[in-house]
């Protein structure tokens, strides 16, 4: 017992007792354990939970020796675990937790009940992978508000201020991922990976309100992927003013109900033009952000996304819109009938290198001769597979 209470690294595997949580049961045999930075948890039979605040035993501890220094926490393979921390918010645990990962929980419906949304103000690295029954990272239905608990703890901060790295793995069940309160707040997020979430409509947000609008900037975020969404219709509910001015990788693979227009709004952005020639179209234009855009089994007509020609005047062709596009890769898009339907002219894909397009059975042409003039740097160009296609420019075959 002396070496747990002097760890700063405990794997436990298999652990037999008839233990249902680490705190208090586990903890109150070591005694403490003040000194841990990760714990990994693996094939527990019985465990429910990591945290048990509903206990009276829980009383006794003292919140600053409660995991004071835990940094990683890593639950894989818990066949019972039904919740990460349940109860009222007690205590201060996972105070300084940065990294959760958590895997293979086939009873798990969410990670936390509202109430304990603070204990997950430093969380920097979230993963979650194969919990098919997972439902919500965030209790709805626990006891309390989020609001009312950062009050009450005199924080400034909203839960997952500080999330950089988002990661979802095959959990069908998943309805929504954020409750609409925190994703307002995801201001440090860089990357999100959601893949194999069956039920998800949106990546940030629960529903479409139409009495209540929401602001959400995510000013960091980089990467977005997103894959066998079967029933994703967009990034946000309607009700969203989003901003993703940073973005410079996006990948949606067999999302069949993802609207290609919703893109406009997710990576919206106000971008200062000289003569504010383009101030009605500044969501659509932040495409011209992107890097890295791969698209794969999914309904869309048109990928570079159609601008209003009645938004350009005369004086356009001297401000050429100049896409910072590196990659582009089509795959398996049945109803993809243009890669670029904006008015001619109007833009530069002068940084594009690699093209790849591959089953696209209603395609009949890759670009038009001015789009195609400046494509200087393009490397490597793949076409396969595209039965109409009759021409990789409009007048050479």
């Amino acid at each position: 017992m002396d070496l747990l209470q002097r760890a700063e690294a405990v794997c436990l595997n298999k652990l037999d007792g008839g233990f249902k949580n680490i705190v208090p049961d586990i903890v109150q045999a070591v005694r403490r354990m003040n000194e841990l930075i990760s714990l990994w948890l693996h094939s527990f039979s019985n465990l429910e939970c990591v945290v048990d605040a509903t206990s009276h035993i829980v009383d006794l501890f003292q919140a600053e020796t409660l995991f004071p220094k835990l940094i990683k926490l890593r639950l894989e393979s818990l066949s019972n675990l039904k919740k990460v921390c349940c109860g009222p918010p007690l205590l201060l645990f996972f105070e300084k937790l940065q990294e959760l990962h958590v895997s293979h929980c086939p009873m798990l419906t969410s990670l936390f009940p509202k109430c304990v949304a603070r204990a997950v103000l430093s969380l920097q690295k979230l993963t979650v992978k194969s919990c098919g029954e997972l439902k919500n990272i965030i209790d709805e239905d626990g006891d309390g508000t989020i609001n009312q608990i950062i009050s009450a703890s005199n924080n400034s901060h909203s839960a997952f201020s500080q999330l950089k790295s988002l990661t979802i793995l095959d959990c069908h069940k998943l309805e929504y991922v954020f409750l609409n309160s925190c994703a307002q707040g995801l201001v440090q997020l860089e990357e999100v990976c959601i893949q194999g979430a069956s039920q998800l409509k949106y990546a940030f947000g629960q529903h479409e309100d139409e009495h209540q609008e929401f602001q959400i900037e995510l000013p960091i975020l980089k990467s977005l992927e997103l894959h066998g969404l079967k029933n994703l219709i967009s990034i946000f509910p309607k009700n969203y003013l989003s901003s993703c001015p940073c973005l410079r990788k996006l990948r949606w693979v067999r999302c069949p109900k993802f609207r290609a227009s919703c893109v406009n709004i997710m990576v919206g952005s106000n971008i200062n033009m000289d003569n504010q020639l383009y101030s009605k179209v500044s969501a659509p234009l932040s495409f011209l952000k992107l890097e890295k855009l791969e698209v794969k089994g999914c309904s869309v007509e048109d990928i570079l996304f159609p601008l209003e020609r009645d938004v350009f005047t005369e004086t356009n062709s001297q401000n050429k819109l100049i896409s910072l596009l590196d990659t582009l890769e089509l795959d398996n898009m049945p109803e993809l009938k243009f890669v670029w339907s904006g008015p001619m002219g109007t833009v530069s894909l002068q940084n594009l290198r690699e093209l790849k397009v591959r089953g696209c059975n209603n395609l009949k042409m890759i670009f038009s001769p001015v789009i195609l003039k400046s494509i200087q740097l393009l490397e490597r160009l793949v076409i396969s597979d595209c039965n109409e296609l009759e021409e990789i420019m409009c007048g050479i075959e």
